[in-house]
């Protein structure tokens, strides 16, 4: 909150400096070139421009009148709206697991004195390997503890001599040659993943890549975090890939088809609202408010407020933005006459 409040301020210091740069800019404009004599009076072409309005049309008061060397400094330009294909990269933090249906915890058939340990921490071991003996306190037999399963011992808690009870595991087992993907995934992402979708993953500090399918979105999100699980699973050829290693998932998602789109840096939050900035006439400019869609590095879809073909401001977007908070600022001030 406090960060957000931060950059609020930064931007609304931005957006005075910005607006009084053009209201500046549209003072030299007024009076430059103009030799005049004494009480006289002459009105340019420019200082009419944009207020010739057809009848019935009235003027706005959110519209943004500039000189055109306002318009000049704001490196104000124009596109139209026009059709495109969304094509973004979500990129998702995660972290290599093991694949917890390959994973093993053995506890003794019966609690006993540990007689014999034959495999260690670390070691590979094949299902039906021997892991210990262990003598049974109740019948004082001795009877062998085996790997269920091929793969790695990843826990060891036992050593000859001590008692091993039935409640907890004296070994852990994981097979290892697949892995699962652990990736977060927060609520404004979701949305967009789904069961079988393409993914790349990219080992971090590492040059080792590959690619996978989502096989698992988690259906509730963590309390705490906030944030699902979209799991991967992959092969771990040779155990290139361990668990606990950190990774980023790219995910590369596209619009179905092409949507209305304008250049990215041509919307803006205004009264918390999205708005672009259309052209009104020569030099004066209006806020438009816009329902979004998809988006990526250089375009947003327009849902609505805009259509296909119209002309809207695609740079100097901000510093229109810029006057209209000053100047809205400035209604709210008070005058005292």
């Amino acid at each position: 909150m406090k960060n957000k409040k931060k950059i609020n301020q930064i931007m609304l210091i931005l957006a005075l400096m910005l607006s009084v740069c053009l209201w500046s800019a549209d003072e030299v404009d007024d009076h430059s070139g103009h030799d005049h004599e004494e009480g006289e009076h002459v009105e340019s072409e420019e200082d009419h421009s944009g207020h010739d309005h057809e009848e019935g049309e009235h003027s706005d008061d959110t519209e943004i009148k500039l000189s055109s060397q306002a318009v000049k400094l704001a490196a104000i330009t124009t596109n139209n709206v026009r059709k495109e294909r969304i094509a973004k990269v979500i990129e998702l933090p995660g972290e290599i697991g093991f694949n917890e249906d390959k994973v093993a915890n053995i506890t003794p058939r019966y609690a006993g004195i540990v007689k014999i340990v034959k495999k260690h921490l670390g070691e590979f071991l094949n299902e039906g390997d021997v892991l210990a003996v262990i003598e049974s306190n109740e019948s004082l037999t001795q009877y062998d503890v085996v790997a269920p399963i091929s793969g790695h011992i990843i826990e060891k808690h036992i050593t000859i001599g001590e008692f091993a009870g039935e409640e907890e595991p004296i070994f852990v087992i994981a097979n290892m040659k697949t892995v699962w993907v652990n990736c977060e995934v927060y609520p404004h992402t979701i949305q967009y993943l789904q069961k079988g979708q393409k993914v790349k993953i990219d080992a971090v500090g590492m040059e080792l890549e590959t690619i996978g399918r989502i096989s698992y979105i988690a259906p509730v999100f963590n309390e705490e975090t906030r944030s699902a699980i979209a799991r991967i699973e992959i092969p771990s050829d040779k155990m290139k890939w361990r668990p606990g290693m950190f990774i980023y998932a790219s995910i590369e998602r596209s619009s179905d088809k092409e949507v209305p789109v304008v250049d990215k840096n041509a919307v803006q939050v205004f009264n918390d609202k999205n708005v672009i900035f259309i052209p009104e006439s020569k030099n004066v400019f209006k806020p438009v408010e816009v329902e979004l869609g998809m988006s990526d590095d250089n375009f947003v879809e327009i849902k609505d407020g805009i259509h296909l073909g119209e002309s809207y401001v695609s740079n100097g977007a901000f510093e229109l933005k810029a006057k209209l908070v000053t100047s809205s600022l400035g209604d709210h001030a008070g005058h005292g006459h």
